[in-house]
């Protein structure tokens, strides 16, 4: 579940499957079927991106898609397909004009070894790759200016495998990784309010 970033209104998605709009007063209207793996509100609150599994066989060979859908209603659009894969939703660009996701195989445990991270832009764009590293939000953070900090790297525990921190242009799908003390990770990065640091 996930407020609004602009209004009082819940995003919720069951486990028994479906996207609702809950309001503090008690409506709920169901935005999407399907069961929702994860989901997030675009910046200026106006819609909503989840993630699917679609119809198959069996679990293994599933396939997972990517949706957006307008808060007010309407079809769902689909921007990514991943046949066979996982998709883990890592969010919004600041400017609303693209989305970044995990895409790995369809284990938990093996996804803790780190996911490839990719940035997709909504104008019609293909994905970009921009790095492996753990499927954690708080790995992940903004600019004032809209470049993306994320730490790169594999190996479930922290302390482990070469984690550092990239900057990265999220629709070029450049990064240029940031130096560190030798023998150290880096982890759980947060801009400063004028970006510099």
């Amino acid at each position: 579940f996930a407020w609004s970033p602009t209004e009082d209104v819940l995003a919720i998605a069951p486990s028994n499957g479906g996207l609702y709009l809950v309001t503090p007063s008690g409506e709920v209207r169901l935005l999407a079927e399907g069961l929702i793996a994860s989901f997030a509100w675009s910046p200026d609150g106006q819609s909503l991106a989840y993630v699917t599994s679609l119809p198959s066989g069996s679990q293994a060979s599933a396939s997972a898609a990517i949706f957006t859908i307008p808060v007010s209603g309407g079809e769902p659009q689909q921007r990514y397909l991943a046949e066979g894969s996982d998709i883990v939703l890592a969010g919004w660009w600041p400017n609303g004009q693209g989305l970044l996701f995990w895409l790995g195989v369809r284990s938990a445990s093996i996804a803790m070894d780190g996911m490839m991270l990719f940035s997709l832009p909504l104008d019609g764009g293909d994905p970009v790759k921009l790095g492996v590293m753990l499927p954690e939000h708080a790995f992940l953070d903004w600019s004032p200016d809209g470049r993306l900090v994320m730490v790169e790297g594999e190996g479930r525990e922290l302390w482990s495998g070469d984690k550092g921190l990239a900057i990265c242009d999220a629709r070029s799908g450049t990064c240029r990784r940031l130096p560190k003390p030798e023998g150290t990770v880096s982890l759980y990065p947060a801009w400063s309010p004028d970006g510099r640091l």
